[in-house]
Order: structure tokens, then sequence, then C-alpha cells
């Protein structure tokens, strides 16, 4: 889980410009399933939940920041 800063990439539909190809390659070669759906940051989605096994994650959400400088909380339902 982190932020990525990512903005150019779709997570809906995965695509992205050619600056983020490579990272959207990485990914996919891993095998990894990105897990965050909404917006953390207007309206991108720039923190991510990066996961080898998609069943270890129930639900991913975003609340409100805490001022109006801090990002989005997240809170994270998984399985171990």
């Amino acid at each position: 889980m982190g932020d990525f800063n990512q903005e150019t990439l779709d997570w809906v539909n995965l695509t992205t410009h050619a600056k983020g190809e490579e990272f959207l390659y990485l990914i996919q070669d891993l095998f990894l399933t990105q897990h965050m759906s909404e917006p953390t940051r207007g309206d991108i989605i720039l923190d991510l939940v990066l996961m080898t096994e998609e069943a270890m994650v129930d639900e991913v959400h975003t609340g409100k920041p805490n001022s109006g400088q801090q990002p989005l909380h997240t809170k994270m339902e998984y399985n171990l």
C-alpha cells in the first residue's frame, strides 16, 4: 500500500501514457492486483493497494481528509 504518483494510469481500463507503461507492465508481470477503486486525490487513484492474492483483500475504502492539507485516509480489510 502506498502513494505511487502515477497520475497517467487508468486503473479501471488498465491504460496509460508512455510515462506509466513500464510501471503497468511491472505490475502485470508480477501478477499483482490493484484493489483501490475510489479516487484518492482529486479524480485520480494515486494511493494503491497491490497484492499477489486477490482474495486477501475484502474491502478498501477512502475517507475524508483530516485537514485541508492531509491526504484521504484509507481503511482496508484483509485476510491472512
